[in-house]
């Protein structure tokens, strides 16, 4: 995950390790670095040096991404789409190879309003319509063999799971957060602003409920970013009081308050998962940790191709014993 591009030293690490890795058979590993659109007109250098180390694919989420996309395709990468809406998808049709699917299910940042599959369907009708053919794949609250059928089942080519790598051996969490996410369920989870609002990251800023355009990289489509996290002792006030908390005077002071209790800010990027995750570190030691309802299948922490394999494995099974 590139996330925003700031985290540029991290970055070239990452993938220049991916670079050097291979399979068992000597072929190079494939993989694909993750953006936040709108940021990367900030920190272009990090769009540069990805596109130079020629990754599989490049991944693009919050905003409109043709004018990277273009490049990005002469380069010989695939380019795939996040998008969380209809109006996002069909803008991201022109350009992507693959397109995503992202549910309010689904773990960080995204949009209120459309579960994954509600999403799916209406995006499957609406390229029909339009007669576009685009691959798309379903994020948000996925995390075992069951959602994967579904997703196939529903048309879906395949699925991203982003949360359910968070426990995993090879997630960069502390191992008292794993732990956190390993005994959450996805009742703890909740989307809001409130996360935001108390730790305003480089998003759009609200007007009116809804959000403003960052020059030419968001959707024509004015819309509403929220957040998907486990509950804590920061947000539970104010989730049901989001206007209130929006009021310049108790947002000051309220943000004060948050930082004045917090001893860090710290970005934790899962190479596996494709998304950016911001934790908040308290002064009780807790974190907000951004995750997704498919919180409820992380049990356990194992290995992640363990994690993919037995999906895969499963998945394989159950589709051959529904044929006989």
């Amino acid at each position: 995950g590139g996330g925003a591009g700031n985290a540029l030293h991290w970055l070239k690490q990452q993938v220049i390790q991916c670079n050097n890795t291979k399979y068992s058979n000597g072929t190079k590993l494939k993989y694909g670095v993750g953006f936040i659109t709108f940021a990367l007109q900030y920190f272009p250098q990090a769009f540069e040096y990805v596109l130079a180390a020629k990754p599989t694919a490049i991944f693009f989420s919050f905003g409109d991404a043709k004018e990277y996309a273009q490049r990005v395709k002469q380069a010989g990468i695939e380019v795939i789409s996040q998008v969380q809406n209809v109006h996002d998808g069909i803008s991201a049709a022109e350009y992507s190879d693959v397109i995503v699917c992202q549910g309010e299910e689904a773990g960080g940042h995204g949009q209120s309003g459309l579960s994954t599959w509600t999403l799916l369907l209406l995006l499957q009708e609406k390229l029909r319509e339009l007669g576009k053919t685009v691959p798309l794949v379903t994020a948000g609250g996925i995390g075992d063999e069951n959602g994967l059928i579904k997703a196939l089942d529903m048309g879906a080519s395949g699925i991203i799971m982003g949360t359910r790598f968070l426990a995993s051996v090879e997630s960069s969490l502390p191992d008292e957060d794993k732990l956190r996410i390993i005994k959450a369920t996805k009742e703890d989870t909740v989307r809001c602003r409130v996360f935001d609002l108390l730790c305003p990251p480089p998003w759009p800023e609200p007007v009116n409920g809804k959000s403003k355009k960052i020059k030419r990289f968001i959707f024509s489509q004015i819309i509403l970013i929220t957040g998907r996290a486990l509950k804590d002792k920061w947000s539970m006030p104010w989730i049901n009081n989001e206007d209130e908390l929006s009021q310049p005077n108790v947002n000051k002071r309220e943000v004060k308050k948050f930082n004045e209790g917090n001893q860090s800010l710290s970005i934790v990027l899962a190479v596996y998962v494709y998304f950016c995750i911001f934790s908040r570190l308290t002064a009780e030691g807790g974190y907000s940790l951004w995750c997704g309802t498919g919180v409820n299948f992380v049990v356990k922490t194992e290995n992640a191709k363990d994690i993919v394999h037995r999906i895969a494995t499963n998945a394989i099974q159950l589709l051959e014993a529904k044929a006989k």
